[in-house]
């Protein structure tokens, strides 16, 4: 039997900002004087632990700073969270989406593979007001594509799998949450997103 939607879960970079990636590489790149192509291999090194809050922003920095043979002095706010302040876009189409099915009774979520510079730009600055929950891999220690993030915020929810629809613009993060049982779009635009989610919800 299949339940009503009752949560529809949003990623965050790609569906409710602008993809940062390529900004907050170029913003390192100029700030710390390395080539990108170095940065992401040194950076890929660490990147799972650093967004499974495994280890902090400081000793990120401590340890690609040996790598990288620099020295990366730690800064207030991190040099984690001006690259997102400089990166971070939001999409305010979709942002409105999100608050008129809100507004429809819906419970809202986000859920994001995200670092704690990251969270903590969110909390200080942005905390979207819809949310009913918010889920960072940082935080909890579990990232997408392993579904126990998916659980954590069909807990927070308080909703079954098939009573929640998530949107990512990867694929293979959309494939997860289905696999669970939940409904799944990938983010292609704003319109589509709109098509899709009145589709199920209807």
């Amino acid at each position: 039997m299949r339940h009503r939607i009752k949560a529809i879960i949003f990623d965050w970079g790609g569906v409710l900002i602008d993809n940062p990636v390529e900004a907050m590489v170029s913003f390192f790149v100029k700030k710390l004087g390395v080539e990108p192509d170095t940065l992401r291999q040194v950076y890929q090194t660490y990147m799972d632990d650093h967004m499974c809050g495994r280890i902090g922003e400081q000793e990120l920095w401590r340890r690609m700073g040996l790598e990288l043979k620099i020295t990366i002095a730690q800064e207030s706010p991190s040099l984690w969270q001006q690259a997102v302040m400089h990166a971070f876009k939001t999409k305010q189409t979709v942002l409105k989406l999100a608050q008129d099915y809100k507004d429809k009774g819906y419970k809202i979520a986000l859920l994001s593979n995200t670092e704690p510079g990251a969270v903590n730009y969110y909390r200080q600055q942005v905390n979207f007001p819809m949310m009913d929950a918010t889920v960072f891999s940082c935080e909890v220690g579990i990232a997408k594509p392993d579904t126990g993030i998916y659980t954590v915020a069909l807990d927070r929810l308080a909703v079954m799998a098939d009573e929640a629809v998530f949107i990512d613009d990867r694929i293979e993060f959309v494939r997860a949450a289905e696999k669970l049982g939940m409904h799944a779009i990938q983010f292609i635009d704003v319109h589509d997103l709109q098509i899709k989610l009145s589709l199920l919800t209807k």
